[in-house]
């Protein structure tokens, strides 16, 4: 079984009897919740682009686009280091994107599109 949202299918698989083994309702709504709302935000330094949803003033969630060493310096900088970009929180130059994007009304934040 499977569900399509905006490009994205999800699949929640069955039950040993053939049944699905997560409600179609369910998986829509888990394709929403991972989809929904996502802006596509270019950092002003770089030129990366994520998307990002705001749920809050405070809360934002980024999904990268791409693999972040190969595309953000700062990421990059880490990895020839050694390092791992799963150890950065994010980079300060693509915050400071984002936050003009939303001050500026380009990511919609809380639940309004």
């Amino acid at each position: 079984m499977s569900t399509e949202v905006r490009g994205t299918t999800f699949t929640g698989g069955s039950t040993t009897f053939g049944e699905p083994a997560v409600r179609p309702g369910t998986l829509a709504d888990r394709a929403d919740f991972l989809t929904a709302r996502l802006t596509p935000v270019a950092c002003r330094a770089c030129g990366t682009e994520v998307l990002v949803r705001k749920n809050s003033a405070q809360h934002t969630s980024i999904q990268w686009t791409s693999d972040p060493a190969s595309s953000c310096p700062r990421y990059a900088e880490q990895v020839a280091r050694g390092g791992s970009t799963a150890l950065l929180d994010t980079c300060p130059r693509l915050s400071d994107s984002i936050a003009q994007a939303a001050a500026e009304g380009e990511v919609p934040i809380g639940e309004e599109p």
